[in-house]
């Protein structure tokens, strides 16, 4: 497979994703569509915008009353029990999340790459996919949170167990273990989805074997991915911020139009051009590294 010597363009890709998205969502324009394929955008991030934590930095310790202080000691088992219960039924409703924004994903990518509004067939058709995806995944995941453990731990202990010279030395350490391992696992899940999830679509096949298809690709134009592409994304990213930014503060103008973005499932539809961009745009631009990898020819 000759690819070193393609030449391989980050900006060429935005225009045939802009004229996709012009086919498929305004030539003409169907409200039903819209919302046909809002849902499986809607599905393919299901519970990936995640929630707002950030009142557990303001909490105040002191100002628990002593006998809550009193009663949880007294009832140490039934309280460890509860918490037992409820990270159990969280991480329940999160492999349950997962799924299915595994399945939504192939669904997504199949109704953007036919300009078709389907969700039976895409879901049922790419069942092996998805199911391959999600496991995936999860045991990157698990691994992911194992590999970081150790450093988190030497971090957190470093605060206190040390002198200060040494205690920065360990600290600093162990939290850019956290922060290279966090980063190698995004830097995966990005090029699954950007890159494997299209060989798996073409090729009906599970995530490994379209991994051991796209290793020898990645490695060979390891600079034009992990850099200019990458990189062009970020630039893509802040651009396509800045917009929305700007119209969501024009729509805070005009009686709080920009509310409806972040209501669920109406916010994808809302957002589907946008939505629709992002998963378009690595697809031409993967299809420049040869036959193999275009999506839009292949007979799926």
């Amino acid at each position: 497979m000759e690819i070193l010597n393609r030449n391989i363009s980050v900006v060429g890709p935005v225009g045939p994703a802009i004229e996709q998205i012009k086919q498929m969502l305004f030539k003409p324009f169907d409200l039903g569509k819209w919302f046909v394929i809002g849902f499986c955008a809607w599905l393919a991030n299901f519970g990936q915008n995640g929630g707002g934590l950030n009142f557990i930095g303001n909490f105040d310790k002191s100002k628990i009353p002593p006998e809550v202080i009193q009663y949880c000691k007294n009832h140490i088992i039934l309280i460890c029990s509860i918490v037992f219960a409820v990270i159990l039924i969280s991480a329940v409703v999160f492999v349950l999340l997962t799924w299915l924004s595994s399945r939504g994903k192939f669904m997504f990518l199949d109704c953007v790459v036919k300009n078709k509004a389907a969700i039976a067939e895409p879901w049922r058709n790419f069942k092996k996919q998805a199911d391959s995806l999600f496991l995936f995944r999860l045991v990157l995941l698990i691994s992911t949170i194992a590999a970081i453990l150790p450093f988190a731990g030497l971090t957190i202990y470093s605060i206190t167990a040390f002198d200060t010279i040494i205690r920065i030395i360990v600290f600093t350490a162990g939290l850019s273990g956290v922060v290279l391992i966090a980063m190698t696992a995004a830097t995966i899940l990005a090029l699954t989805y950007d890159f494997v999830m299209p060989i798996m679509y073409i090729n009906k096949i599970n995530a490994m074997a379209a991994w051991k298809i796209f290793w020898p690709v990645f490695w060979q134009n390891l600079w034009k991915i992990s850099l200019l592409y990458f990189l062009f994304k970020a630039v893509l990213a802040m651009a396509i911020g800045a917009i929305l930014c700007f119209l969501i503060c024009l729509g805070c103008c005009l009686c709080c139009v920009s509310a409806v973005i972040f209501i669920p499932y109406v916010g994808a539809v809302v957002m589907l051009p946008i939505l629709s961009f992002y998963r378009l745009y690595p697809l031409f631009y993967f299809r420049q590294y040869g036959a193999d990898f275009d999506v839009f020819a292949a007979e799926v």
